[in-house]
């Protein structure tokens, strides 16, 4: 795959590109996570995706998808892949070349190439809305995957960010990294809040209680704990709707 171009100045922003693969990363030396953090020269440096460690896409296979534009349009592709580290979304056209789309995707639906099933479904939301702490992400949109629909909407968004980090600090060795910066999220009657971390009191100071929940958790065994538990609530409460 051909590598794609970023722009890191201080610790990490981006810079969004158009409707196609980019090529390159084209680095500073100043954005170096390590404990003694050492000063380093400002020259440009040029880092190959290969030599980076970790995965950026959200599925490593090339998927069936359909995707909606903010315009209302319709497009199937045959393979697909969303790119967590640049926002894009990764097809092969009609003449089998590799392209991207970024800044117009409304939602993506991802199918199973084994029977044809949803396995994921993502919508696309403000950064500064679900990230607010990195100013990286004004003005571009992230993707919230939906991990229950109905009436309260699970949300998880994802951005993979890269890094480098020392590797050994006494040799003054530095590698590369791929890192994922997870979220949760609740929507209700349109409006998102910040689940915070996956915990019973968090979630309940969202969503709120009603008669049945506690007996349902309890023979279950739902300790409202995990991203599943979170998930098989949220989907038992929908279907009392």
């Amino acid at each position: 795959m051909t590598p794609i171009r970023i722009v890191l100045f201080s610790l990490i922003s981006f810079s969004l590109l158009g409707q196609r693969p980019s090529a390159g990363a084209n680095l500073n030396n100043n954005n170096v996570v390590g404990w003694n953090n050492p000063p380093m020269s400002l020259a440009k440096e040029t880092v190959s995706l290969s030599d980076v460690n970790g995965n950026y896409f959200w599925n490593q296979e090339w998927l069936r998808a359909r995707v909606t534009t903010k315009n209302g349009e319709v497009h199937n592709f045959p393979k697909a892949k969303l790119n967590l580290y640049s926002g894009e979304i990764h097809y092969v056209g009609e003449n089998g070349a590799e392209q991207a789309m970024q800044n117009d995707v409304n939602t993506v639906v991802f199918y199973s190439s084994v029977d044809n099933s949803k396995i994921g479904t993502f919508k696309t939301v403000n950064g500064l809305l679900v990230h607010n702490r990195d100013a990286y992400l004004k003005g571009r949109n992230v993707y919230a995957q939906i991990l229950t629909e109905g009436e309260i909407e699970f949300l998880k968004t994802t951005v993979v960010i890269m890094i480098q980090r020392e590797k050994d600090p006494f040799a003054r060795n530095y590698e590369w990294n791929f890192e994922p910066r997870e979220s949760y999220f609740i929507e209700e009657n349109g409006k998102i809040q910040p689940l915070g971390s996956i915990k019973k009191s968090h979630l309940f100071a969202l969503v709120k209680k009603e008669e049945g929940d506690e007996e349902w958790l309890k023979v279950e065994k739902n300790k409202l704990q995990k991203e599943t538990d979170i998930v098989a609530f949220l989907t038992y409460r929908n279907s009392l709707k």
